[in-house]
Parts: structure tokens; C-alpha cells; sequence
């Protein structure tokens, strides 16, 4: 129990840091690192879940009005697979600036770290030509 308040009591002021400075920014906002905190059980291997860290950080995003990305390929970017993936999370502003944004793993190449790539358009389509008989 002391441990659990322990690690509690390095994370909020982590996390009042982070919306001080969203707060203060005046502009739009991308956040993305690895916060060491999980939003939920299914992040973790272990049944060694802390109920009460996870519901600070889902509390912390929702009472920052944060939209967390969802990620297109590996869940996590590191080659062991950590227990805590690197997240992403967007202010309002943001995500009216740009609403089509994507995140997306990319393969790594010569590294132990997958690139993320934030897209904040939306993909061009190229059209085929349309086929049609000549006539005849």
C-alpha cells in the first residue's frame, strides 16, 4: 500500500506538469512519450495492475480533454515489447485543425524502436481511369 502511494505521489505532479503545459501553450497541442502509466488492463502482461494509477491517468486525460491517437500497426515500439507503449494524445484544438490526423508504427529499420508516423491529412486516392469500349 505504501509502495502504491508512493509511485502515486511521482506521477501527479508528472501529470500537472504535462497540463500546465497544455494549459499554457495557447495553441494546438500533440503530446506523445511514454508516460509509464496504463489506461488500461489489457496493457498489461501481469495481473499486477495499479487500479488506482490507471484511473488517475484516464482522469488526467479526460479532465485535460485529451483524445488519445489509435495506433495503426505494432502496439508498441520497442523490440521487448514494454509494458508501457508510447502514447499520443491531442488537445482539441489539434483535432479541430486537423481531424483526419493518423498515427501509424512504422517497421524499424536498423533500429530496436519503431518510428511513429503522424499524418494530419487525408490520404490522396488516386483514381483509376475509368474504362470504357470505344465505339465502334
Amino acid at each position: 500500500m505504501f509502495m502504491d502511494l508512493l509511485q502515486r505521489m511521482k506521477k501527479m505532479p508528472f501529470l500537472a506538469d504535462i497540463k500546465r503545459v497544455i494549459n499554457g501553450a495557447g495553441e494546438k497541442m500533440l503530446v506523445g512519450g511514454d508516460f509509464n502509466l496504463i489506461r488500461s488492463e489489457l496493457e498489461k502482461f501481469s495481473d499486477n495492475i495499479n487500479r488506482r494509477s490507471m484511473d488517475m491517468f484516464n482522469q488526467f486525460i479526460a479532465d485535460s480533454e485529451l483524445r488519445e491517437l489509435c495506433r495503426i500497426g505494432s502496439t508498441y515500439t520497442w523490440s521487448n515489447n514494454q509494458l508501457n507503449p508510447v502514447r499520443v494524445v491531442m488537445d482539441k484544438e489539434w483535432e479541430k485543425a486537423f481531424p483526419l490526423v493518423s498515427l501509424q508504427a512504422l517497421v524499424r529499420v536498423g533500429s530496436d524502436h519503431n518510428p511513429l508516423l503522424v499524418k494530419t491529412a487525408e490520404v490522396e486516392h488516386i483514381r483509376n481511369k475509368i474504362f470504357r469500349f470505344e465505339p465502334a
